[in-house]
């Protein structure tokens, strides 16, 4: 007697499922398939396994399926993109009677959008920024002072206009670390006054003709706290020698002496008591005290003898 194929299957499922006293549709689906799966057969009138994928190559053909889908999801992105393309220029026809587009190219019968031709010069003049350092398009913003020594803050004095002779700011707005300080539209000019304590960073943010601009700047605060070598202490009252303070004065400090000088600390009169001494290796620097007035503000000065010719490390409040 020969069996078809249908009877094989039938005779296939009836022993199995006596065997193992469950239907085939009993068992759960297989987990993730990776090819390493056993399975038995019959050759030679012997019972046998093999492994899945000497019979059909699991990884190759994942492979080669997850190839075919990037290439499908690449043309299908490339099909959408130009089919917002086409559209836009649809629509361009229909509100203006000819077609627009938002991309270069060399087709003689449509003309390129007003928003794609602004933004590709204003590519070129940010290039042309990069390379000079120059301010040549959108705004330009001056903040003065760039930095403030004091412990009573300072005012700021910001001012912006646009770098046409005939642009006009359709809106323009000035931020203090984040923070909307003040804000004015139609103008061509801008200015504004700000008092601040601390390190501020001063954004400006300004509308022209469609086109917002960013310009930056950063005013720091040193505080009153100056350490160096010199013959007298405006020798060494410039931001060249401000000592930022981040945990009171204390800190190890290098300082490089020429021959005669003296070691000089000067500290804002509401900081002198912060001030408690200065070591070289442990050994406490004598100074003698006096009080000067620059710009109306009071400082504590401290000046040593004279010192030799060389490079010292002074703990200071150590």
């Amino acid at each position: 007697m020969k069996f078809s194929k249908n009877d094989l299957d039938i005779i296939f499922k009836y022993v199995v499922e006596r065997l193992s006293k469950h239907k085939l549709s009993d068992y759960p689906e297989p987990d993730s398939i990776t090819g390493d799966e056993i399975m038995p057969i019959v050759q030679n009138e012997a019972n046998k396994t093999l492994v899945l994928n000497d019979l059909i190559h699991v990884h190759s053909i994942v492979e080669a399926f997850a190839a075919s889908a990037n290439k499908v999801t690449d043309f299908w992105n490339k099909i959408q993109s130009q089919l917002e393309e086409i559209h836009n220029q649809i629509d361009s026809f229909d509100e203006h009677g000819i077609a627009v587009s938002n991309e270069f190219g060399d087709d003689k019968h449509i003309s390129i959008s007003q928003k794609t031709i602004t933004d590709a010069i204003n590519k070129i003049w940010q290039k042309f920024e990069d390379i000079t350092g120059e301010i040549l398009q959108g705004v330009n913003m001056v903040v003065t002072p760039e930095y403030f020594i004091s412990e009573d803050g300072t005012d700021v004095h910001i001012t912006a206009n646009t770098v046409d002779t005939n642009g006009i700011f359709e809106h323009i707005a000035f931020y203090g670390n984040g923070a909307l300080i003040a804000e004015a539209s139609n103008v061509d000019y801008f200015e504004y006054d700000l008092h601040i304590d601390e390190t501020t960073v001063i954004m400006c943010k300004a509308k022209i003709m469609g086109v917002e601009y960013t310009r930056q700047s950063v005013i720091t605060h040193y505080n009153s706290f100056w350490f160096g070598a010199g013959n007298v202490y405006s020798d060494i009252m410039d931001v060249e020698h401000v000592i930022p303070i981040t945990n009171g004065m204390r800190g190890a400090y290098d300082v490089h002496v020429e021959e005669g000088q003296k070691i000089i600390i000067i500290v804002g009169e509401s900081l002198a008591d912060g001030f408690l001494r200065a070591d070289l290796n442990s050994v406490e620097i004598p100074f003698t005290e006096s009080t000067v007035t620059v710009d109306n503000k009071n400082y504590k000065v401290f000046v040593s003898e004279p010192w030799v010719a060389g490079d010292y490390n002074i703990d200071i409040n150590g």
